[in-house]
Parts: structure tokens; C-alpha cells; sequence
């Protein structure tokens, strides 16, 4: 998934002034933080990362997930018109053990090691009581431990009532989500690390 990444940020280089923003939902934010907590092993991008987008990052996962060990709509979202092309595949986990075994594996690693100080990310959580395959709780105390141990610049928001699929969740928020992200965009384009000033509805709160 790395070398593909690389792949494709050179193949699709425009211009190489442009910030390099990584971004990446569960196991896709995984991937982002453990490239950025060890690049030299990834990717070789033609330009500085900038900054991060983690939505419901895999840093901190169950081990039986969804709805007894399967992959189901309705556990990733409440949206009852979500935009996916197909069901969720792979329907298991365990129908991968080697995939299962790697993701476990870079988790571990990703709590092991520090995150970058000189990269701003903002990670997003789900409900602690409704993501049913990130450990929102231990991505908060993942999120804590990388401020308050190495100094990385995390900021982190909690939405209320989400499920894992943040970004497909019932509104508002889903809309929340999208206006949080581009708001810190808009603050990384301005090389200005304020998650703080971001206003969204009662669902998402920054903290």
C-alpha cells in the first residue's frame, strides 16, 4: 500500500511547491502514521510531508471487530444511504490472517513509536461506545501520549454518536467532518497549527 502510494504521488506530481498532505481512513490512517513514524521503511515522496488527516486511525483496534468477526454496513454507519459502489470486502478479517497479522502488528508498532514533531495531524474519533472496529479510547490515549510524551503536534476531535466511517456518517456529522478537515487544511496552506478555532456542531468537538 506504501510503494502504491509512492506510486502514485509522483505519477500524478503537478507541482512540487504544493503542500504534500497525507490522509487516510483505519487502515489507510494506520498506513499515514506509520509512514510518518518511520518514513526510511515506506515511502520516498518527492517532497516534505506536511501534515496528517486520521479518520478512526487502525493506531489502536479491536481484534474480533464488526458484528461478530464480519464486516458489515451497518456497523461502519448509520447512514441508511451510504455512497458505497458494494458491500464491505473483505467481509472478515479472518479470511486474511496474514493482512490481519501485519495490521496487528504496524498497531502495535504505531503505539511503540513517536510520532514526528514538526508534522501537524488531526485524528478523528468515533464514539467509544459505537466504533465497533478502532478502539476509540486507546486512540485517545494514543493521541495524549504522543502530546504529552513527544512533544507531536496532535490534535484530536471526538464526534459523538459516530461510527467508524466517519466521513459517511448521518448528518451533521459527516458535515462536520468534511468542515473540521478543511478548516485545518486552510490552517496548514496558512502554516498556522490551530485546531482550536474550529467550530462545528455539538456531534464533533475538538479537544
Amino acid at each position: 500500500l506504501a510503494r502504491l502510494f509512492n506510486e502514485v504521488e509522483l505519477k500524478t506530481l503537478e507541482d512540487k511547491n504544493r503542500p504534500l498532505i497525507l490522509a487516510g481512513w483505519s487502515t489507510g490512517g494506520l498506513l499515514v502514521t506509520r509512514i510518518l513514524q518511520a518514513p526510511m521503511f515506506f515511502i520516498r515522496p518527492s517532497r516534505p510531508i506536511q501534515a496528517a488527516l486520521l479518520f478512526t486511525p487502525g493506531v489502536s483496534v479491536y481484534k474480533i471487530v464488526g458484528k461478530n468477526g464480519y464486516v458489515t454496513e451497518d456497523t461502519l454507519t448509520s447512514n441508511p444511504n451510504v455512497p458505497h459502489l458494494s458491500p464491505p470486502k473483505p467481509t472478515t478479517p479472518f479470511a486474511h490472517p496474514v493482512f490481519a497479522g501485519y495490521l496487528l502488528f504496524n498497531s502495535y508498532l504505531a503505539q511503540a513509536q513517536p510520532m514526528p514533531s514538526n508534522v501537524p495531524v488531526l485524528t478523528f474519533v468515533a464514539d467509544y461506545k459505537l466504533d465497533v472496529y478502532a478502539n476509540s479510547q486507546g486512540i485517545v490515549d494514543w493521541v495524549n501520549h504522543q502530546r504529552r510524551e513527544h512533544q507531536a503536534p496532535i490534535s484530536a476531535v471526538y464526534c459523538h454518536g459516530g461510527k467508524h466511517e466517519l466521513d459517511n456518517e448521518i448528518e451533521p456529522i459527516a458535515q462536520d467532518v468534511r468542515n473540521i478537515s478543511a478548516q485545518f487544511l486552510m490552517s496548514v496552506m496558512a502554516k498556522s497549527n490551530s485546531t482550536q478555532k474550529e467550530k462545528a456542531s455539538n456531534n464533533c468537538v475538538a479537544f
